[in-house]
């Protein structure tokens, strides 16, 4: 991936608050991980960094300004949406996968039961976004 503004990565970074609407630890961690690492988001991230700064240009024309400032509430939006599908992918690799992390000794059964229970209760809020990502089976 090309060199990125620090605009994007900032924004990026942002959107890790996401995890901290998770209790517990491992979902928690992967949700921060993933968003931190998803290179779609950072892709939508850079496209509005981009949108944002062009915003900023100030010529004879306002129509530019207004396309460029439009353009990047769409990507802003667009980039929350795929925070959101990342979300929604975190929680069904936990359901599916966490057996298997406490098979290899990286937590304990009570911790994945209780992730995989609060991630179960997400994707059931946030059918919109399982369903967009794929990951609806899951429940």
């Amino acid at each position: 991936m090309s060199r990125r503004s620090p605009t994007s990565t900032k924004m990026q970074s942002g959107f890790t608050s996401m995890a901290e609407d998770f209790d517990e630890p491992p979902l928690h961690n992967k949700v921060h991980d993933d968003i931190a690492e998803d290179e779609g988001l950072a892709r939508f991230c850079d496209a509005a960094a981009a949108a944002e700064a062009a915003g900023e240009y100030r010529g004879q024309d306002d129509r530019l300004t207004e396309a460029a400032d439009e353009s990047w509430g769409r990507l802003r939006w667009a980039a929350r949406q795929r925070a959101l599908g990342v979300v929604a992918e975190a929680c069904a690799t936990v359901i599916t996968d966490g057996d298997q992390w406490v098979k290899e000794g990286h937590w304990e059964q009570q911790a994945i039961d209780d992730a995989k229970h609060e991630a179960r209760e997400w994707l059931q809020v946030h059918t919109n976004e399982a369903e967009r990502t794929g990951v609806l089976e899951a429940l």
